[in-house]
Parts: C-alpha cells; sequence; structure tokens
C-alpha cells in the first residue's frame, strides 16, 4: 500500500524542512515492494538521485516511521553531499536497514 503525505506527517516528518528543491514524497516518488519474510523495501527517487530502506514489518508496525527517517537521511546529504545519493549505473543506491 502507498504511503501518503499524512501517513509520513503521522509519523512526524516535518515537510517544511524538507529541501525545496526536491520533488515532494508522495505514491510517485515512493516505491514498496515486498521482500522476503516480512521485510518490506521502500525507495525514493528524484531524478537521477535515490535512496532505499529495508524494513521489517515484523518489529515495526507504521512502515512510514522508517521511510520518514530515510526522507530525513536524505534530505541531509543532499544538502551536504549529493554524490552520496547519486544512482549507480545499475540502478542500485544507498541502503538503509531498519
Amino acid at each position: 500500500m502507498p504511503l501518503t503525505m499524512e501517513d509520513l506527517e503521522n509519523a512526524g516528518f516535518a515537510k517544511e524542512n524538507f529541501p525545496e528543491d526536491l520533488p515532494a514524497p508522495s505514491p510517485e516518488t515512493i516505491t514498496m515492494r515486498a521482500l522476503e519474510g516480512k521485510n518490506e523495501l521502500y525507495r525514493y527517487t528524484a531524478g537521477g538521485f535515490a535512496m532505499e530502506i529495508v524494513i521489517d514489518r515484523a518489529t515495526i508496525d507504521d512502515p512510514a516511521e522508517g521511510v520518514n527517517f530515510m526522507l530525513n537521511q536524505f534530505g541531509y546529504l543532499w544538502r551536504m553531499n549529493r554524490d552520496q545519493l547519486a544512482c549507480a549505473a545499475d540502478g542500485g543506491c544507498r541502503r538503509i536497514n531498519f
């Protein structure tokens, strides 16, 4: 199920702190894919930049909490060192296990 801005805000996302030159988190910019067991992979993509987070749903009830953490990290790196967010030629990117 795609995450909405309301889901993220309920998990503590402060959109006023997110970089204005990035697309707003939405079902169009955040994708979800089920992995083995109870793990889910969420990916935020902005052009040629991306970050992923693997969330263990056996221990985390609300995936928006993990995605919120990822978005905060993405925003920080976007401001400090965008090169760390660039996608590899094969589409790979920085991943967090939450």
